[in-house]
């Protein structure tokens, strides 16, 4: 599987890289829409990625795809509605603009010159065919997709009948911390305890239940920072370590 991203390890930092190597901008997309190939885009927040996911997902439906066969999961209802949105803005702009503009919209997605001719009819036509389909796109977030998968099999998921997702983080939250307090007053969790004391003293209450809140937040992004990558025996945490040079090191002894 590909693997995109805009972030280098060594040496001067590219804008787009393709399997480590550097890219122009207009081969980067066409590679990551590219629907012969599934392909992996690491890229930091604001650069565009929601973006690249509509282009190849007008991409999948050029080569074929019908709507109800695309699945985009997110993590909140609002980037999930905001995909929804942009793929059908583009879609209908496809449907409306002017020729020239329509091929150029194409043609900025990674679609081949000498495809257009052949696709620029189907792309006119995506808009009314969704409007009008039995079946709509999948774009949903992780829970509402997983929450559907349920109840498709519910004998084989083992849970209750009635079941509903909850709305209120804060209230899981609040349990959460309640648990963690009560396990730390195990023997076996001494460490952790003498950890959250010291935290407790440099921070303050409100201070130390925020940084924990922030944890909680980025516990994905500590995960990751903390794993080494399948490709490389660096972890990310200790490539950042190598370029704060002494302060990381000042800041790991405090």
């Amino acid at each position: 599987m590909s693997a995109l991203n805009n972030m280098g390890s060594n040496g001067p930092i590219a804008a787009y890289e393709i399997n480590g190597r550097p890219a122009e901008a207009a081969a980067f997309t066409a590679a990551a829409c590219d629907p012969r190939q599934s392909v992996v885009v690491e890229a930091c927040a604001g650069s565009g990625k929601t973006w690249l996911l509509v282009a190849r997902m007008l991409r999948l439906l050029l080569a074929g795809a019908q709507p109800a066969e695309l699945l985009a999961i997110t993590f909140t209802r609002k980037a999930a509605q905001e995909m929804r949105e942009r793929l059908m803005e583009l879609l209908r702009e496809l449907t409306l603009a002017p020729a020239d503009q329509a091929r150029q919209l194409l043609l900025e997605r990674g679609v081949d010159a000498d495809d257009l001719p052949r696709l620029m009819p189907l792309a006119r036509s995506l808009y009314e065919q969704i409007l009008a389909g039995q079946q709509g796109l999948s774009i949903d977030t992780f829970h509402s997709w997983f929450a559907r998968l349920l109840q498709i099999a519910p004998l084989a998921s083992g849970v209750p009948h009635g079941y509903a997702l909850t709305e209120k983080n804060g209230e899981i939250m609040n349990e959460a911390y309640r648990r963690f307090m009560q396990a730390v007053q195990k023997p076996a969790q001494q460490a952790i305890k003498l950890a959250l004391l010291e935290l407790y003293d440099l921070a303050g209450d409100s201070g130390a239940r925020n940084l924990l809140d922030s944890f909680l937040d980025k516990r994905a992004e500590w995960w990751a920072a903390t794993m080494p990558p399948l490709s490389s025996e660096e972890a990310p945490l200790q490539w950042l370590e190598e370029l704060c040079g002494p302060d990381a090191a000042r800041a790991r002894a405090r």
